[in-house]
């Protein structure tokens, strides 16, 4: 399933969840420094997670794959199945 995520602020928490569920994610923000600290985030996040052997490193890296993000909301939602 395709998931968009609007906002990377709070929500972007969810966008690890939904990747790590086997969703694509697109995470939208009109910030640019936003997206980036928010995928900063979940990487450090899922780090985290590697640490207390709660996921591999495959997975982690595997999910990081499935989060791309995007500026332009009406790119972002295009095709999404789920919208948050």
């Amino acid at each position: 399933m395709k998931i968009s995520v609007i906002g990377a602020g709070k929500w972007a928490t969810a966008s690890h969840v939904f990747a790590q569920g086997g969703h694509d994610v697109v995470l939208i923000d009109i910030a640019q420094a936003s997206l980036d600290k928010a995928m900063a985030t979940i990487g450090k996040n899922m780090g985290r997670q590697v640490e207390k052997g709660k996921l591999s490193e495959a997975d982690k890296q595997a999910a990081l794959a499935r989060i791309t993000t995007q500026t332009d909301t009406a790119i972002g939602v295009k095709n999404a199945e789920a919208r948050y």
